[in-house]
This record gives structure tokens, sequence and C-alpha cells, in this order.
């Protein structure tokens, strides 16, 4: 989050500046969903089908966003049997990366396409 949700303004110290609402809550949701979403994708690259699912449906609980939602049809156009350790590639070292070319990739890609560091093989 960049700016207040109540007036647009811009926060510091996770009080806005322009009305005073203390946006330390909303923050910490934040980043509750990023964790979530990293976890999703953490648990798909060690094949844990399940577990993935289960991460993607608590970030979406929490915030439904674009990334979230085609990653939640992405995991579940997923057949199990098909889910092998050695299908799953990925192209970055840590999940910071992962995320991140994801979401690029995730933005503009179909259901089937790669998805940034990530390529699983069915």
């Amino acid at each position: 989050m960049e700016r207040c949700s109540i007036c647009r303004g811009r926060f510091k110290d996770n009080v806005c500046s322009r009305c005073g609402t203390d946006l330390t809550v909303l923050l910490s949701i934040e980043k509750q969903v990023e964790s979530q979403l990293e976890q999703a994708l953490y648990q798909l690259q060690v094949s844990n089908l399940e577990a993935a699912k289960l991460a993607i449906e608590r970030s979406l609980q929490l915030k439904r966003s674009p990334f979230a939602v085609k990653l939640y049809n992405f995991i579940n156009s997923i057949p199990l049997s098909k889910l092998q350790p050695e299908n799953i590639q990925f192209n970055c070292r840590d999940k910071a990366c992962l995320v991140s070319t994801t979401k690029q990739k995730l933005s503009s890609s179909t259901q089937r396409e790669p998805i940034g560091g990530l390529r699983i093989v069915l």
C-alpha cells in the first residue's frame, strides 16, 4: 500500500499525514498477504499442491488481487497426478526473485504459459 486507503494521502510511520488514520492493521494484513503468496509459490516448488492451494486461499481471504486470482486459477488447473518434482523448474534462487518475476508474468499471461521463474511441464 502506497497511499492511505481513506483519503489517498501519503503516510509515514504507519499514520496518514493528511487525515491521521493509523494504518498499522492494514499494513500488517498486506504483509500477511505477501507472505501467503510466497508460501503458495514455495509449496508449488516442493510439489505440495494441497499446501499451495491452502496458502493461496488464505491470501485471497485477506485481499483479492489480480495476481492471487490468477495464481489460484493456475494452481487449480494443475492435475494432481502430473505434479511431480521433476516437472517443476524454477529459474530463481530465492522467494523474492520468484514472487517478483511471477507477478510480472502473471499480469500479462494466459493460464497455461510459464510464469516468471516457475515452469510446470505437464
